[in-house]
């Protein structure tokens, strides 16, 4: 979840009426968004991801005044004609593909809207955008530069960038400027997206930093948006958001057009829906009237088996996103408690109970840790060779991508994340891993580890040898050397003659990777 902090006062005046904060806290509640906390008049929120719409204290408003039935239905938004157009140049495709782009007339910009447009670009790119990766935003003093504007890729180029007084490099910015070593990851060196206006000034080296001719102060009047990223429906999704909240503030909105068309596009959204269908879901009976006042509660119009959505709504895609906005304004906690209804055989899992009953026999405690993880920490982070991994196709956040194919990283990192406990600490678990990145296939794996000034390979030998007498497993061990762990002191494991596992010292560069000082030993095999 994202946090959002916002006044009371400046709530109630984009609802345009006074409710007490305890109906406020009430509605946001209602709404799913959490109350954090609410002290000298500023409210903590809590927003879901995917109601990027209510990012802004804007949002949340017209939200409210919707839900608490003071200006419920659907908010219609247009953009009108402008002459401002944008060229995005084929160079630009394989790097940063696409760009999406508005224009904001009479805009008044004063403390709390500066604040709100600084907040939903933070909350938007951190969230939505996927730390930049997928969405990033720009916001420009339009009177600074002149259409047509163009979006290229140039091998290099200088410009000031904001926060500085002094021409930059693409590659000085990546290299000293705060916002470049963050985001440098993002662009490759050589290949740097820029946009520019007709007389090549330069408005943004995006997803990285703006320029700072185009800052935005509070004599800024007419306000140009940018979007650039990775996916057009998510950046014209993040611009509806961005403009419905300009125009709520009482700006006029206007259309850029753009060598994909025209943006914003800000007619409701339309989609099929069938009440029966969504009263069996919740297992409610809803009238066509009743549906129309609910509906209406969360910004939407309902006519005859059609609900139109207002153009910031991202989050609708199905008619299932409707029915939780149904049981949203029936409440949760009115809907019945029902059963399934229908039946089945169950089956016990195979859950390994009598392995987890063995390691805790021997003193070790059960880690239950994440599937996911990230090519650095299941390879380089253990010193093993990069190898291929399942990956996922729109991962949430860096560190969790693919899909682990061992458990050893992630035991060390829950050491790490202990240091400061008791010792000694005997971890294990028994988890999936998918070491074959073509067929997708399942194994499981335990993993055990203790760590203490004395850990050594024969505290680690003598509980797998523990763990295959309580199992009645016949195991042989073999010494090899292997890149996790120090050699002399490791040694493949063998079932029937096939490797299955490995025993032995974590080595001390893998120890240095994870930041723990105490030696480290243990195992991990595949169960059979």
């Amino acid at each position: 979840m994202a946090s959002l902090q916002f006044s009371e006062k400046d709530l109630c005046e984009l609802m345009g009426s006074s409710l007490p904060s305890e109906k406020l806290a009430e509605a946001m509640e209602g709404l799913g968004m959490p109350v954090d906390s609410f002290e000298d008049g500023i409210f903590t929120v809590d927003i879901t991801p995917n109601r990027i719409d209510l990012l802004s204290v804007e949002g949340m408003a017209r939200a409210i005044a919707a839900f608490t039935n003071e200006k419920p239905g659907l908010r219609e938004y247009r953009a009108e004609e402008s002459s401002y157009a944008l060229t995005i140049d084929k160079s630009v495709r394989s790097v940063r593909p696409y760009m999406v782009m508005a224009l904001a007339k009479g805009v008044e910009i004063n403390e709390s809207l500066l604040k709100s447009i600084i907040n939903i670009q933070e909350k938007v790119h951190d969230t939505f955008g996927r730390k930049r990766k997928k969405v990033s935003i720009g916001m420009h003093d339009a009177d600074r530069v002149h259409a047509p504007f163009t979006y290229l890729c140039m091998k290099q180029h200088e410009f000031i960038p904001l926060d500085r007084s002094e021409k930059m490099t693409c590659s000085q910015i990546l290299n000293e400027h705060e916002k470049g070593v963050a985001y440098a990851h993002l662009v490759e060196r050589g290949k740097f997206p820029i946009l520019v206006d007709k007389n090549g000034d330069v408005l943004s080296f995006p997803p990285i930093i703006n320029g700072e001719l185009t800052r935005v102060t509070e004599k800024t009047r007419n306000l140009l948006i940018d979007i650039t990223g990775t996916s057009l429906q998510a950046l014209n999704d993040a611009l509806n958001v961005i403009c419905a909240m300009l125009a709520d503030r009482g700006a006029s909105i206007h259309a850029v057009k753009t060598t994909d068309g025209m943006t914003p596009d800000l007619a409701p959204r339309e989609t099929k829906f069938d009440l029966k269908k969504a009263c069996k879901l919740l297992g409610v009976q809803v009238s066509e009237g009743d549906a129309e006042k609910l509906l209406g509660r969360m910004g939407h119009k309902y006519e005859k088996g059609v609900v139109y959505s207002p153009c910031y709504r991202a989050d609708i895609m199905h008619w299932v996103d409707l029915a939780e906005d149904l049981a949203i304004a029936l409440d949760y906690n009115r809907l019945p408690n029902t059963l399934p209804g229908f039946s089945s055989i169950g089956a016990p899992l195979d859950n390994h109970e009598h392995h987890r009953q063995a390691m805790v026999g021997l003193g070790y405690t059960e880690a239950v840790t994440f599937t996911l993880t990230n090519k650095r920490a299941n390879f380089e982070m253990v010193g093993l060779p990069a190898g291929e991994m399942v990956d996922t196709i729109n991962p949430l956040a860096a560190d969790y991508t693919s899909l682990r194919t061992h458990l050893l990283p992630s035991l060390l990192a829950v050491l790490a994340l202990n240091k400061t406990q008791p010792f000694p600490q005997k971890l294990f678990e028994i988890g999936k891993v998918y070491a074959d990145a073509k067929t997708l296939a399942e194994a499981t794996e335990l993993c055990a580890l203790s760590t203490h000034a004395h850990s050594s390979f024969a505290e680690a030998k003598s509980a797998l040898e523990a763990l295959a007498g309580e199992l009645n497993l016949a195991l042989t061990l073999e010494p090899m050397d292997h890149p996790s762990l120090e050699p002399g002191r490791s040694c493949e494991v063998k079932v029937g003659g096939n490797v299955v596992g490995w025993v032995g010292e974590i080595s001390t560069p893998v120890l240095k990777n994870f930041d723990l000082e105490q030696r480290v030993a243990g195992f991990w095999i595949r169960l059979l």
